[in-house]
């Protein structure tokens, strides 16, 4: 996997959920239930396998008790990506 992967956000995000979660002293099991997973769904969420929809951000922060802007706090620490998106417009490339 290249460091410039879209995967290595995903991952980004698992690891603040799953860290999230076991502050919440919930398993995996207890968790999928909260937030309406299937068990294996949120082991993928988790190992940042699965790619994340809004619906799905805010099903989760519900779950953990907190907000998306609190899940996704600090992602970008964890992230080669630069702060303030990355993403060029036409006249800076």
């Amino acid at each position: 996997m290249k460091n410039d992967s879209p995967d290595i956000l995903l991952e980004a995000v698992g690891r603040r959920i799953r860290v999230r979660r076991l502050q919440q002293g919930l398993t995996q099991d207890a968790f999928a239930q909260r937030a309406g997973f299937l068990k294996q769904y949120a082991y993928r969420v988790e190992a940042g396998q699965q790619n994340l929809s809004l619906r799905t951000l805010h099903r989760i922060a519900t779950a953990l008790e907190t907000s998306i802007a609190g899940l996704l706090e600090g992602v970008e620490a964890d992230t080669p990506y630069p702060r303030g998106g990355g993403c060029k417009n036409e006249s800076e490339k």
